[in-house]
């Protein structure tokens, strides 16, 4: 293949040559071998154009768009709008056209990656023309797998990168046929199995291997660069070895390029300890030797497994109320240590005249058209929404026993339900609405932050943004005289590390009005602190005595 692109100099062209070369110039880092291939590939019988939804695109010498569409990023986005990746990463087989992998990048999360297996290197080289991929690549969300010998790619891929997690949901779109997607997936499956095997054998020799180094203060803190809202136990647990330099070593869980469990065994095998929130030994079983200490800062009420070949591993509880639940699950109690939430203090002190405020996400949608085959679910999702708005008390702390309530209430107590799903997308917004709602009606000063209130007419007067960084929290609360609790069930919860006083969820809605109208005023304002929060000092101290 040599020639030259066509030689029209128009905007179009110029915006490709300079993509293609911005996208090049990454692969040559990240992936040598593809670069080397797809900067030998020279077609000559494409013109570059703006398509009819302004994304860059092609046509043949016949005239004709390239993948068969003026409108490659609409029809990707069509495609493609129903696109959930349930992991860190997924593998999309064969997109034929920048559109389609342009469209699935926008349904990832930042801590998502695509491996794109295109078996035409042409279909790569055009793609690397329409788009500014260079970000995604430099950040490992996006690798390419192409040519005649993908599989090879794709082998090579993960093998060079074994902190890239392997890909465990395959995508596709509706114009990939059977027979195209049998001939595809077959390779594919084999790549990832040999490779699984591959990493097995590399975990299981870290692990064996593993022997407490000289220096057993040297820690693995395992943390997220991943916000959101209210879920800080990571950013927490890192924050408190801010100052201790080179005795920690931070594993980010959701970095794309680094995350897999081979990467977190490849970091212990220079550390004398692991820490981490809300993570188990058992959630990652056979990563880690059984004789490094496995300390778990719980700040949910779940709790893994004792295992007593690792005797060495402690539990820090941030809510007494789980020491049963510890107990339960086999731990023994020298094992297990209280260490409520650090101190995430704003510097704005509390004044009268601020309001109070609700800072959670309420985005309370129709029903999901997974519900729509199942009419007496529909009637179940109208009622709940009608009836928390109306009366978010009426809920109490167990939202399980809340949902089957009313589920016998419509004779369903036989029906199959996805519990998860009206949790999320139904109970806990128009709860946290309703509670709003109620204060709202009763004259009480109170603002909401958070994703969802500003689609609601209501709500909007009172919205004062989204939250996005742990910034746009501490902002937040430094505008409030109080806050709110954003959960029917009350436990240990990051928002008791502000100093704000909390409105909790009350009895009855004239015991809630009242208590809230208390804490505007500065009255009956509850003591903060009083047991010991999570420290370095303490984790050291743990460690330092196993």
């Amino acid at each position: 293949m040599s020639a030259t692109i066509a030689p029209s100099d128009t905007l179009a062209s110029r915006k490709a040559r300079q993509f293609f070369d911005a996208n090049l110039a990454v692969l040559a880092t990240t992936q040598p071998e593809t670069a080397r291939l797809l900067g030998e590939i020279i077609e000559n019988q494409l013109t570059w154009l703006f398509a009819r939804d302004g994304s860059l695109t092609a046509r043949d010498e016949c005239g004709r768009w390239w993948s068969g569409t003026s409108l490659p990023l609409r029809v990707g986005r069509t495609l493609l709008k129903t696109l959930e990746l349930n992991c860190m990463v997924g593998c999309f087989l064969s997109p034929t056209s920048c559109g389609q992998i342009r469209a699935a990048m926008e349904k990832l999360a930042p801590w998502q990656s695509l491996l794109i297996v295109l078996p035409d290197a042409t279909d790569a080289w055009v793609a690397l023309h329409c788009d500014d991929f260079a970000a995604e690549l430099i950040a490992g969300r996006l690798w390419l797998a192409c040519g005649e010998h993908w599989a090879r790619s794709l082998a090579e891929i993960l093998k060079a990168n074994p902190g890239l997690c392997l890909p465990q949901q395959y995508i596709r779109t509706a114009l990939l046929s059977e027979s195209d997607l049998a001939t595809i997936s077959g390779p594919a499956n084999d790549v990832i199995s040999i490779e699984t095997a591959r990493r097995a054998l590399a975990i299981a020799e870290l692990r064996d291997r593993w022997r407490a180094p000289e220096r057993i203060d040297r820690t693995c803190v395992v943390t997220s660069s991943r916000f959101a809202l209210w879920n800080l136990a990571d950013s927490a647990l890192a924050g408190v070895f801010d100052k201790e330099g080179e005795n920690r070593i931070l594993f980010d869980k959701d970095s794309p390029k680094s995350a897999s469990p081979l990467a977190l065994a490849m970091t212990m095998e220079n550390c004398g300890a692991m820490v981490a929130a809300d993570l188990f030994r058992s959630d990652l079983a056979g990563v880690v030797s059984n004789d490094a200490p496995w300390i778990t800062w719980v700040t949910q009420p779940r709790v893994g497994a004792f295992d007593a070949a690792a005797a060495k591993d402690r539990l820090l509880l941030a809510d007494a109320e789980w020491l049963d639940a510890a107990n339960d699950a086999g731990w023994p109690a020298d094992r297990l240590d209280i260490a409520t939430w650090p101190s995430l203090k704003v510097d704005t002190p509390v004044s009268r005249g601020l309001p109070i405020a609700m800072i959670a996400d309420a985005d309370l949608s129709p029903p999901p058209e997974c519900l729509n085959k199942f009419s007496s679910q529909l009637v179940l999702w109208e009622q709940i929404a009608i009836e928390l708005l109306r009366d978010p008390l009426v809920l109490g702390p167990d939202i399980d026993a809340y949902l089957t309530s009313r589920m016998n209430r419509l004779d369903m107590d036989g029906e199959k339900i996805d519990r998860d799903l009206f949790q999320r997308q139904l109970i806990l917004p128009a709860w946290r609405r309703g509670i709003v709602r109620l204060l709202n009606h009763s004259g009480l000063s109170v603002v909401v932050f958070g994703s969802g209130w500003n689609k609601s007419d209501e709500f909007k007067p009172i919205w004062r943004g989204e939250m996005e960084s742990i910034d746009d929290l501490t902002r937040a609360v430094s505008t409030a005289a109080a806050l709110i609790y954003p959960s029917p069930a009350v436990h240990a919860h990051p928002i008791d590390s502000f100093n704000r006083p909390i409105l909790r969820p009350a009895r009855s809605s004239e015991q809630m009005i009242r208590q809230a109208r208390n804490l505007l005023a500065g009255r009956n304002v509850p003591p903060t602190g009083g047991q010991a929060g999570l420290s370095a000092g303490l984790i050291w101290s743990i460690i330092r005595g196993s």
